[in-house]
């Protein structure tokens, strides 16, 4: 699963890949209008969540069915 973001910044997390050199993507989940992307630090193993609210953001590739797209909708109308 990836999720992008479509502004500002414009980043993107890979789900079981690295981001900003020493965290990695445990989860990407849509919940409550926004992107919720959890994550382990590798230097530390300490868990944390990143949230984006009124930011479009793309999630492609999702292996849990249609929930989290239909989400996404929601989120969006």
């Amino acid at each position: 699963m990836k999720a992008r973001i479509l502004y500002g910044e414009k980043k993107e997390f890979i789900l079981g890949e690295k981001f900003n050199g020493d965290k990695r993507v445990t989860s990407i989940e849509v919940k409550d209008g926004g992107l919720h992307i959890h994550y382990e630090s590798l230097d530390t193993g300490a868990r944390g969540r990143l949230e984006f609210y009124n930011t479009p953001f793309v999630v492609e590739e999702c292996s849990e069915g249609e929930t989290a797209l239909d989400d996404l909708e929601k989120a969006f109308l």
